[in-house]
């Protein structure tokens, strides 16, 4: 497990890399955002709310298991999918905490590629830690996402610092070349925010279509994609190895879940060929003999989305309403994808 260490505060802290933007008192932008810095000294008193959630101190530095580096700029509240309807009537909790950090050596191709979608967005792009490994809860390990709607002057950038590899930041920040440049990406979200599990449905669906859009984008920017292939043709061998080990879904909202990790390891090996269509088949197999209905729903998200396509945003409304309508009828929950 990585920590971070002390290290000391100089100029290069407040020294922003080209293409990123960092809140600070000199950025215009910094006025139209609705967040909430906690913090901001060195040294960080025993009273203060990030020392109680454990989280570093500012200034402290990240070298991660790939040689990333990160930097604590701050420590700042933000709402998430679970928390959003407690912001919504004005709660706010620790949990909600994140440490601000700012990346030290990210290659000249990646900082590249995050100038040109800076330059399409006025808002700034804030990167958060979710440190999945000692705050349970705050998100998972090798989780990574990007939020553009939940706050109105930045992009919230959350990272398992600790376990990200540069090719897997691209693909973040590629989500939002999809919005920004192409403007392909789906900005819908759900009016009632008071069931976590149903926005995060609807956020899996979403990430499943787009994904695939984000992956071909990050490949044409030179980065390899072979690395996010083959983690998930690992999370298809781990599926069907948790299988054989007695794994069954809690829940038809898990059960989604599932499928799409299938579905869209099918999806990958019906354009590269059948390198990997055993690791496939026998995963899949494993799953039609515990639940034919499972499958059929993880072959029915592939076969929307090849027949509907994900390189347009025509194509990904339609890929997305489609997987929807079938996720949606597989929990018996009803969805209108007109209001919600």
């Amino acid at each position: 497990m990585l920590l971070y260490n002390e290290c000391t505060m100089g100029s290069h802290l407040r020294r922003v890399q080209k293409g990123i933007g960092v809140r600070s008192s000199a950025d215009p932008r910094t006025h139209r955002s609705e967040l909430t810095s906690a913090g901001g000294a060195r040294s960080v008193r025993q009273n203060q709310p990030e020392a109680r959630s454990g989280l570093p101190a500012v200034g402290s530095k990240l070298v991660n298991r790939y040689g990333l580096e990160f930097v604590v700029e701050s420590h700042v509240h933000v709402p998430t999918t679970n928390s959003l309807e407690s912001w919504r009537q004005g709660q706010k909790s620790d949990a909600d905490l994140y440490p601000s950090i700012i990346p030290q050596n990210l290659s000249e191709k990646l900082m590249s590629f995050i100038a040109a979608v800076d330059r399409c967005t006025p808002k700034t792009l804030l990167v958060l830690d979710t440190m999945p490994h000692l705050r349970r809860g705050t998100g998972t390990p090798d989780g990574h996402w990007v939020d553009t709607l939940g706050n109105s002057g930045s992009n919230l950038l959350f990272i398992d610092a600790a376990q990200i590899h540069e090719t897997h930041f691209a693909h973040e920040i590629g989500h939002m070349w999809v919005q920004y440049v192409e403007h392909a990406e789906d900005e819908r979200v759900m009016e009632d925010a008071s069931d976590p599990a149903r926005l995060h449905q609807l956020s899996f669906v979403q990430s499943f279509v787009t994904d695939l859009r984000v992956n071909e984008v990050i490949a044409e920017k030179g980065f390899d994609g072979s690395m996010i292939q083959a983690d998930q043709a690992a999370s298809v061998a781990s599926l069907g190895r948790a299988i054989d080990a007695g794994y069954r879904p809690e829940n038809r909202r898990e059960g989604v879940f599932m499928a799409l990790v299938l579905a869209a390891q099918i999806i990958e090996e019906h354009k590269s060929g059948a390198n990997t269509l055993a690791k496939l088949n026998d995963t899949l197999a494993k799953v039609a003999r515990l639940d034919g209905e499972l499958a059929d729903l993880a072959t029915g998200f592939a076969g929307i989305v090849l027949q509907n396509g994900y390189r347009t945003r025509d194509q990904i409304l339609a890929s997305i309403d489609g997987c929807l309508i079938l996720a949606f009828a597989y929990t018996g929950d009803e969805i209108d994808l007109e209001r919600h």
